[in-house]
């Protein structure tokens, strides 16, 4: 549950805290659920200096932190081959020394590496409210175990 954008903010900078490389972190959710939040966070977590923002017209933005950081936004990928996605150079962003977050995953779902932490952010009954459930394997998820332990 977080109660803000900045509890959610907070939320994800402790994880990329902790975070490995060759994390990726796949969410969904409507417009406005806080996706883009989550990812400013992890680049944060991560000691990226810039300031993130949504990559909607150009794919995806890589960031240098702790761990390069590939900020994926695949939303207007929807309905293209996975050979025109694969021209875009997205499936670089899934590098193993590289973190990835993507928003709109399920478009390019076919690039995600098979232990991608899958995340639902839904509406709470507040306005501000967000719920965030995380989907991941035992073997995927022993760190991020330890990062909700925090």
């Amino acid at each position: 549950r977080s109660a803000s954008a900045a509890e959610t903010h907070a939320l994800a900078a402790a994880i990329a805290a902790r975070m490995p490389a060759g994390t990726v972190i796949a969410a969904q959710g409507d417009l406005g659920m806080g996706k883009t939040v989550f990812a400013a966070g992890l680049a944060a977590g991560l000691g990226v200096p810039d300031t993130v923002t949504s990559p909607t017209y150009i794919f995806f933005n890589e960031y240098q932190g702790r761990l390069p950081f590939c900020h994926i936004d695949a939303y207007r990928l929807e309905g293209l081959t996975e050979e025109e996605i694969s021209l875009t150079g997205i499936a670089d962003c899934f590098r193993r020394e590289k973190t990835a977050f993507v928003e709109w995953p399920d478009f390019i779902a076919a690039f995600l590496p098979p232990d991608t932490i899958w995340l639902r952010i839904l509406p709470g009954d507040a306005p501000e409210l967000r719920l965030l459930t995380f989907s991941y394997s035992d073997q995927t998820g022993g760190w991020l175990d330890a990062a909700f332990g925090d």
